[in-house]
């Protein structure tokens, strides 16, 4: 395998898209979001978002250049699978100057008995502790404000330069709900001076308003090894898919400080729940292309995604099980790129096929943060989608500028199997 990561493994921009947050003007107490509970009335809604400079235009403004129709950048002719899958032209949803909290991470996402969507959100911006919730649809998820959702941080440290994103969970039948997390530990909050990634487990058994986190479960060789200077070995995540009763899950692997690219490891469906119920971890193996021998903190894993070893792709994304298609769906960004890709993929490690989604030739716009949202074929927690369903993202500037984002959607709809 050896040879194999020194075949592929080329020099590539370090690029991070979950920006640290400002330091805050007073340290966070643990305790202090007691009064913000879901169903407070007195719960302030974010009024506006942190910004580095006010531009005429921002770098995701409306007058970025239009995305072109999906797959008019396909590297290969579009197969009669892919001919099933139609992708709309990006609606914009939020322009920038309607959002009051910056986007950090993906939207965790589960639907209600009502029919409406909770949408998680893990922000950046002026206000702390960043864990927003919202109810809303389809065509406004952030339609009604409901506060903050809660976290028992365990042992690990919190504060507004290192926490807990929440980026994605699995809803369990007995309605138990266990979230990816990606925690951050950065240069300025630790003794040692280094910049250090995770993703890890978290649990929540009262439909998401508290949430503890369990621990890590998964790390990047690069930890403890990168200052200030050197960068950020920023692991992104947190997709997922079920497959053969396995949660596999993506991240960015770091090889060096310059070189990464898009890996996945795995964990027990049913070994996970029963883990979680007793505040315990399941085991975890990372992919060494080959098979699941890799240990989840000291090795490298084999990079699944096609092309992603240029460094530029990045895994602050979604997944989804298409049912109709046949395929699990994984959105990838490109940074300053500026694409939005969609891969395929049978069995969770071989992702051959992709479509466009969005492209932004303007050097300076990034699209991560994806999430994919069903309609009444999905599954409520969205893990699940049938022949209709939404991806939401954003067009983000990067940088500076990271605080500036208009946020689209995509409809995407399946045509049925042709069978003779």
């Amino acid at each position: 395998m050896k040879k194999l990561f020194c075949i592929l493994l080329a020099f590539c921009l370090l690029l991070t898209s979950c920006a640290a947050p400002a330091e805050p003007s007073e340290s966070y107490e643990p305790g202090t979001t007691d009064a913000f509970l879901h169903g407070d009335s007195s719960m302030p809604e974010p009024s506006e978002k942190d910004r580095d400079s006010e531009p005429e235009e921002s770098a995701s403004s409306e007058s970025s250049a239009p995305a072109p129709s999906a797959g008019s950048e396909q590297d290969e002719p579009v197969d009669p699978l892919l001919a099933r899958v139609h992708v709309s032209e990006p609606e914009l949803i939020y322009p920038d100057k309607e959002l009051k909290f910056t986007l950090d991470g993906s939207f965790c996402t589960l639907r209600q008995d009502d029919g409406s969507v909770l949408y998680w959100e893990t922000a950046n911006g002026s206000n702390y502790p960043p864990f927003l919730l919202y109810k809303g649809t389809e065509d406004d998820p952030l339609q009604e404000w409901l506060g903050l959702f809660e976290w028992d941080f365990g042992e690990v440290r919190h504060n507004r330069a290192s926490t807990l994103w929440v980026q994605n969970f699995y809803q369990y039948e007995d309605g138990t709900l266990i979230g990816f997390v990606h925690r951050e530990d950065l240069a300025r909050n630790n003794d040692e001076g280094m910049n250090n990634f995770w993703i890890g487990l978290g649990i929540s058994e009262d439909g998401g308003y508290h949430w503890k986190y369990l621990g890590d479960v998964l790390g990047t060789v690069m930890n403890w090894k990168m200052t200030d200077a050197d960068g950020q070995p920023n692991m992104g995540g947190v997709p997922y898919i079920v497959h053969d009763g396995y949660f596999y899950i993506y991240y960015n692997e770091y090889i060096t400080k310059t070189t990464r690219y898009i890996a996945c490891a795995r964990m027990s469906v049913e070994e996970t729940l029963a883990c979680a119920k007793e505040g315990t971890l399941p085991e975890v193996r990372k992919y060494d292309g080959e098979g699941w021998d890799a240990d989840p903190f000291t090795d490298y894993g084999a990079p699944v995604i096609p092309g992603s070893t240029d460094g530029y792709m990045d895994s602050h994304a979604d997944a989804v099980w298409c049912e109709p298609l046949g395929r699990y769906l994984m959105t990838v960004q490109t940074h300053a790129k500026g694409n939005l890709w969609m891969f395929l993929s049978e069995d969770g490690v071989h992702w051959d096929q992709k479509i466009l989604i969005d492209s932004v030739k303007t050097g300076d716009t990034m699209h991560p943060y994806s999430t994919f949202v069903g309609l009444e074929d999905s599954s409520d927690d969205f893990s699940t989608v049938g022949a209709h369903f939404y991806l939401y993202f954003p067009r983000k500037g990067m940088g500076k500028m990271y605080d500036h984002e208009d946020v689209y959607r995509v409809e995407i709809t399946v045509d049925p199997e042709i069978t003779e």
